[in-house]
C-alpha cells in the first residue's frame, strides 16, 4: 500500500486528486451530496491510481510486434477485408 501511494504519480493522477479535493470542499460548503459523491469518487480514483477500466486499462500495448519471416528483410503485410 505504501508503494502504491509513493510511486506512479502522473499528471492525470495529480489532476484527479486535486479535482476530488476541490469537489469535496465545494460539496461541504454548499451541502451538496451529489457533488460530494463525485468528489469522493475522484479522490479515490486518484489515490488508488485507478480509472478508465483499472490501471492501464486504456493504454496502448507497449510490447513490440513479432517480426514476420519474410524474404529479403521485408515485412509481410496482412490485409483484412472489411464488409
Amino acid at each position: 500500500m505504501k508503494a502504491l501511494l509513493a510511486t506512479g504519480w502522473s499528471f492525470m493522477r495529480v489532476l484527479r486528486v486535486g479535482m476530488g479535493i476541490a469537489a469535496l470542499i465545494f460539496a461541504f460548503k454548499d451541502h451538496d451530496y451529489i457533488l460530494g459523491i463525485a468528489g469522493g469518487l475522484l479522490l479515490t480514483m486518484g489515490v488508488m491510481n485507478i480509472g478508465c477500466c483499472g490501471v492501464n486499462g486504456c493504454s496502448v500495448n507497449t510490447r513490440s510486434a513479432k517480426k514476420s519471416s519474410a524474404k529479403n528483410g521485408e515485412e509481410e503485410i496482412a490485409f483484412e477485408e472489411v464488409v
